[in-house]
């Protein structure tokens, strides 16, 4: 039989002649564990084997073949911390302690202590006249969601650098009750009039809160042929008898029109949302708005009078010209037919026929219809009223055989985000065709296809001397090309800021959005819950699509009225983000550089995009540093220029990644696709 190893029975198969088992003992191997201690801070080390504590000696410890180690570093207090580097055999490696869960061979683990750099966090209650202010304020701290209360009302107070830091306002109830009036951060009025509001700041930071009486404004309801849905109100924590939105805030809801019908008229403020109105700032507030399939998403920020609404919802009205030398009939439904200035749902599939007087024959239809071929076609009802027209000319003379003429036709076919000019065309045998490739605003074409062959991104073609039936497709695809329309001026990114131009690039597509009306804080650090609302936005801005707000907890310190809830909520359902053991997602925790960079990659494979690249990262001081689950990652990354090195030529895995770092990777990023 053969040798086993370490096997202390052995079972005989079904014994047919005289056997011989033989046992060979040998000596259990013992290993070596090497502890070094490097940084400028200070901590203890204990080391236990098999749940026993053994004492380090000379920097090292002895253990038996398969035993289980742990080791485990104790900062010397609050302002110290500790990070353990194992170069092989590390199970489970935590904040302050490594896991060894089966030794089979010598191992070196490295502990860095390192001092923690404070801060000062102060928050206030103030009033704009000798009155006292009108409620008070707490302050919490610490990491994740795990927060403390923290005495810095009145005073300020030390507190470890890379906390989140949560102010919460509380308004009077006296008198009809109070709200937030507005933040101040630094000096500088902060954009947001929610009562609590959560930071991780990078230097000293104070907070000021200031309360004025409760006032709402009546926002519009649902009419006739129409539906109106609040999407969001932002923020939601002011609580109102009747359907109102708080002064200053921010509502955002749909109009949708019933089936049939389409938005004839739609105002706000006085703002024709039908053009697609963008940032538009108006008596009452600031209007933009967005169009998909008939129904407008309508944004109205600062909010300062009851929103003013004209809304009419109607059924397209149809327009049949009166040909001369034929007559053209359209039905629809069983063959009912249509006649001039009647209603039609939107939506409905027409049948439009031509027929020509005697002596004459179609030569083209017109309006809506323009494109189309034959004396027999189709049309859907568009969003508005419509046109059908047809021009009928003189057949030619008929002498001796009538000659058979041959014709061919050409099919198009269009992607998402554009069209292809006429939709279709039948041309006579060695004729020749025209198309034009027109992309909607935001996309670009990508590639068009002859007969199934690329001729790359051409912005026409012409079929000459037709021989056979064709096909022509055009494939369109997103355009990063920032909103020019947008205006960002930010009093903290100057041009000659060497993230100047990703800040721009992010913010006009809509990724980024400023801490306040004129700041950025590129020297903010980015949590985890920023950087997937970003991701959101992109995969939104990609696809012409809303997340839709997220139904059931994904993760369970992830509420469903957060911000980035749906964005959370998304990601994690398509394999982008994972959280941790317990269950959490830790929204409000710093990222790390190989964070995002594992997150970007997870969604470039989700996006179908080639990952293939990749690099050694030996050019960096701590490449071995990268953490196994984003090693890959990290070297598709490096590989594509997504990341860079610091500049003491470290990656900096495990380091905190600024918002205006995040800027320039996303920036990057897109610029590969």
């Amino acid at each position: 039989m053969e040798n086993s190893a370490e096997l202390l029975s052995y079972t005989l198969p079904t014994i047919a002649d005289d056997s011989l088992v033989t046992v060979e003992f040998m000596e259990i191997p013992k290993y070596i564990i090497c502890i070094s201690i490097t940084g400028t801070g200070e901590g203890t080390i204990n080391a236990f084997v098999n749940g026993n504590e053994t004492p380090i000696v000379a920097g090292s410890i002895i253990v038996n073949n398969h035993d289980v180690v742990e080791l485990i570093a104790t900062p010397f207090d609050e302002y110290n911390n500790a990070t353990w580097t194992v170069l092989s055999g590390a199970n489970e490696v935590g904040e302050n302690s490594v896991r060894l869960t089966d030794v089979v061979s010598d191992i070196n683990a490295t502990v860095k202590f390192g001092v923690a750099e404070l801060i000062t966090v102060e928050a206030y209650t103030r009033s704009l006249d000798a009155e006292p202010a009108k409620g008070n304020i707490s302050v919490k701290a610490g990491y994740g969601t795990d927060l403390e209360t923290l005495n810095a009302v009145g005073t300020p107070i030390k507190m470890t650098k890379g906390k989140t830091v949560e102010f919460t306002a509380i308004p009077s109830i006296s008198e009809s009750g109070y709200m937030v009036e507005k933040w101040v951060i630094n000096g500088e009025i902060y954009e947001n009039l929610s009562n609590t509001i959560s930071l991780v700041p990078e230097t000293n930071i104070k907070a000021e809160v200031y309360f004025e009486p409760i006032v709402g404004f009546t926002i519009p309801t649902s009419g006739e042929n129409y539906t109106i849905t609040i999407v969001e109100k932002i923020p939601d924590d002011v609580s109102f008898e009747g359907n109102k939105i708080r002064k200053n805030g921010t509502l955002i809801f749909s109009v949708s029109p019933a089936d049939g019908y389409y938005l004839k008229e739609l105002e706000i403020f006085g703002v024709n949302c039908l053009n697609g109105a963008n940032k538009q700032t108006k008596d009452g507030g600031i209007v933009s708005a967005v169009e998909d399939n008939g129904v407008y998403t309508i944004t109205v920020e600062k909010i300062t009078k009851d929103i003013e609404c004209t809304i009419t919802a109607v059924k397209p009205v149809i327009t049949i010209t009166s040909p001369t030398n034929g007559t053209i009939t359209v039905s629809y439904v069983g063959d009912l037919t249509i006649t001039n200035g009647e209603e039609v749902p939107v939506g409905t599939e027409l049948t439009l026929k031509a027929v020509a007087n005697s002596g004459y024959q179609l030569s083209s239809w017109g309006y809506f219809a323009s494109g189309k071929s034959g004396s027999l076609i189709k049309l859907i009802v568009p969003h508005g009223d419509f046109t059908i027209s047809a021009t009928f000319v003189s057949s030619p003379p008929v002498s001796g055989p009538i000659p058979i003429i041959v014709k061919y036709t050409i099919d198009t076919f269009a992607s998402i985000g554009g069209s292809i000019s006429p939709e279709s065309a039948t041309v006579d045998v060695g004729g020749s065709q025209l198309f034009s490739i027109i992309p909607e605003k935001g996309y670009e074409i990508s590639d068009v296809l002859v007969n199934g062959k690329s001729i790359g991104a051409v912005s026409s073609y012409t079929f000459t001397n037709i021989q056979k039936n064709s096909s022509i497709e055009a494939v369109f695809s997103k355009s990063f090309i920032p909103d020019s329309s947008t205006q960002i001026n930010f009093n903290d990114v100057d041009d000659d800021d060497w993230f100047s131009e990703s800040v721009r690039f992010v913010v006009g597509l809509g990724l980024f959005k400023g801490t306040s009306e004129d700041g950025f804080s590129p020297n903010l650090s980015m949590t985890r819950g920023m950087f997937v609302t970003a991701l959101g936005r992109l995969y939104e801005y990609m696809n012409d699509l809303g997340l839709d707000q997220s139904e059931g907890l994904s993760f369970n310190d992830v509420p469903l009225n957060m911000y980035y809830s749906p964005s959370v909520k998304w990601a994690s359902g398509n394999g982008i983000i994972s959280g941790y053991e317990n269950g959490e997602f830790r929204p409000d925790e710093p990222i790390t550089r190989e964070q995002i960079v594992a997150i970007i990659h997870r969604f470039a494979i989700y996006a179908g995009l080639d990952t293939s690249s990749t690099s050694d990262l030996d050019d960096f001081s701590d490449g071995d540093g990268v953490s196994s689950w984003a090693l890959e990652a990290m070297r598709w990354a490096v590989d594509l220029g997504i990341i860079g090195g610091r500049a003491d030529g470290t990656i900096d895995p495990q380091g905190l990644a600024q918002r205006a770092e995040v800027a320039a990777i996303i920036h990057r990023f897109l610029l590969t696709l």
